[in-house]
This record gives structure tokens, C-alpha cells and sequence, in this order.
């Protein structure tokens, strides 16, 4: 396989089932030899992403803003560069709780 580009501007935008005012585009992970997704979500305030397991080992990596991670009994605020692996089967639910819009890398194996 050789090295691809890609840019934001070309990425695919699309709208994963139980998400509200969230942006995702595909920045990584649209060619089949391409074997890591890496999806830049923007957040709007009080964006939700819905109670949902994740179906594989993902990493989120906040670039923006903050965002609340909700596992179990647990909520975890997110800032600007922190992340956070969630191993396959976790079940989750994100939010924006702030005023601004947050943005973060979802990084995953391609499935």
C-alpha cells in the first residue's frame, strides 16, 4: 500500500444512527486497504450521542472544547487533548454540556 492524502475539505460527511447535532466526517478508513477509521465529530452545544455499545476497541482524542463521557455510573469530562479507550462492547453516551462546540478524533479499526 502506498501513502494517501487526505483532506478535510473531500472528507464524507454522514449521520450515525442515535447521534443529535453531531458532524462527523470521514477523514481515514473510505479505501478497503485502509485498516484504521479516524472520524472528526464536531459537537454543537448540547449535542448528544445516544447510549450505544461501541462495536470495537475506539479511541477518542478531544481536539476542542469539552465533552462528557458517560459509562455505567461514571461520567468522565474530556478538554482539549485527552483521550480515551474504550474497549470494544463499552457502552457509552457522549454530550456536549458547554456553550461551544467540542471536536474529537474517533480512531477504530476498520471493520
Amino acid at each position: 500500500m502506498t501513502a494517501r492524502l487526505h483532506r478535510v475539505a473531500d472528507a464524507p460527511a454522514f449521520r450515525p444512527e442515535g447521534h443529535t447535532g453531531v458532524s462527523p466526517v470521514r477523514l481515514t478508513g473510505t479505501a478497503p486497504e485502509e485498516t484504521i477509521s479516524v472520524v472528526l465529530s464536531n459537537y454543537e452545544p448540547g449535542a448528544h450521542a445516544e447510549r450505544s455499545p461501541v462495536p470495537v476497541d475506539t479511541v477518542y482524542v478531544v481536539l476542542t472544547g469539552r465533552l462528557t463521557v458517560s459509562l455505567d455510573n461514571e461520567q468522565i469530562e474530556l478538554s482539549r487533548l485527552d483521550s480515551l479507550f474504550l474497549p470494544a462492547g463499552s457502552v457509552r453516551a457522549v454530550d456536549n454540556l458547554t456553550t461551544e462546540t467540542a471536536s474529537m478524533f474517533v480512531i477504530r479499526p476498520n471493520r
